[in-house]
Formats: structure tokens, C-alpha cells, sequence
């Protein structure tokens, strides 16, 4: 699964990809988060949304932190500092909500 999802958001435009990940994340199954997180772990850039889709993509990053699961979590943390570091690092920390 996590291939084809991966091939699929590699070949197609920017907003299939934001509504494959936000029909997706809401998803209680562990394996559909984890292939979420593989797929964002995985595009590069992800520079390449516009601010309301990063918007969307912080968002879904930021419910996932709160996983019961360590993997998801660990690996979210990596994309959203991978995010930070990024060009758009000041935009994507505006994103996430102080918590």
C-alpha cells in the first residue's frame, strides 16, 4: 500500500495529494496513518503547496503528534522538522498551533 500510495503522489498534482491526506487521516487504522506519514516522509519538496494546502498538511501532522503510537509519532517529528528547516520554515511554524 505504502508503494502505491507513494507512486500515486509522485505522479499526480499537488491538491489530489491534499485530499488523499485529508480523507485519510482521519483513519483510526494504524497502518493507513503509517503509509500518511511514509507518503510525507517520502515527497520531496513539499515546498511545492500552496500556503492553504501546507496549511492542511501542518494540520493533519500536528493531530498525528497526539497518535497512541510511538512510530507515528517519531515519524511525524521528522517530517515536521524537516518541514522547519525548510525555506518555508517561518511559514510552517505560524501553522502549528501553541499548545
Amino acid at each position: 500500500m505504502r508503494k502505491a500510495l507513494l507512486s500515486l503522489c509522485l505522479n499526480c498534482n499537488e491538491n489530489k495529494i491534499v485530499t488523499l491526506v485529508n480523507t485519510s487521516h482521519q483513519s483510526k487504522s494504524f497502518p493507513v496513518k503509517q503509509s500518511i506519514v511514509f507518503v510525507l516522509e517520502n515527497i520531496s519538496p513539499l515546498n511545492r503547496f500552496t500556503d492553504r494546502d501546507m496549511g492542511r498538511i501542518v494540520a493533519t501532522l500536528v493531530s498525528y503528534m497526539n497518535e497512541g503510537s510511538l512510530e507515528i509519532r517519531e515519524r511525524t517529528k521528522k517530517v515536521l522538522i524537516q518541514l522547519l528547516d525548510g525555506p518555508r520554515g517561518d511559514e510552517v511554524s505560524k501553522m502549528i498551533p501553541p499548545d
